[in-house]
């Protein structure tokens, strides 16, 4: 329960607004839904945001390539490394372009009827381009409209979480699509531990579609690792 004073300032306030300023409504409505509750269709006449509003994962879709190598092998010929099982290996014709198609196309056919991303997000750290915009590729293969947007994000493994993250926190329908293609050093453990795949999730509201993975919040704290040589 908010003290009177509370009351008669959002009074106060509602007296002075006038009928077309935009912002000072939104303040008053936004003291009114501490005070007692906002009706929808009062939100609607302004514009208000509705914080309650559902986001996350509306689909997912994956692409791990048919070839495997068995890691005993690695050991078998170097004399080192490996380990039991297989990895993933993509094939001579594919590279990471050609898996996120994959998987993005994995995703947009599990996903509601009729919906088109706004924009499409591709993360990798090994690209098929240097200078080129690889997600403009992927754009091509998946037959977007001219008008959704296609946009890199690389550099570093991380790049995906991050572009998965920006999705999730904005407003529109985004496709966000991360493939790599995972070597290593002979006998390292990134040789014999990783592997080549593709993932894709398409990020919405419940506008978009129905939501499988609901977005509660999150944080992060970025610190530099600076290893002295």
């Amino acid at each position: 329960m908010f003290p009177p004073a509370l009351h008669r300032l959002q009074g106060a306030l509602v007296g002075v607004v006038a009928a077309r300023d935009h912002f000072l409504q939104m303040l008053v409505l936004r003291l009114d839904h501490l005070v007692g509750g906002i009706s929808p269709e009062r939100q609607a006449d302004v514009g208000v945001i509705d914080s309650r509003a559902m986001r996350g994962i509306i689909s997912a879709g994956g692409y791990v390539p048919f070839r495997r190598l068995q890691r005993a092998d690695i050991a078998k010929t170097f004399g080192s490394g490996g380990g039991q099982g297989t990895r993933s290996v993509a094939s001579y014709d594919e590279d990471t372009t050609t898996m996120g198609d994959e998987a993005g196309r994995l995703a947009l056919r599990s996903g509601p009827g009729g919906i088109t991303p706004a924009a499409l997000w591709f993360s990798t750290a090994s690209p098929a381009y240097l200078d080129k915009n690889n997600a403009s590729t992927l754009h091509a293969a998946l037959r977007l409209d001219s008008d959704v947007s296609a946009f890199d994000f690389g550099g570093a493994l991380r790049s995906g979480v991050g572009a998965l993250r920006a999705a999730l926190e904005g407003n529109n329908a985004v496709l966000v699509v991360t493939s790599d293609q995972r070597g290593g050093l002979p006998t390292s453990g990134d040789e014999a531990a990783t592997g080549d795949g593709a993932g894709a999730l398409l990020v919405g509201g419940e506008s978009d579609g129905p939501v499988i993975a609901e977005y509660l919040g999150g944080r992060m704290v970025v610190r530099a690792q600076i290893h002295a040589g």
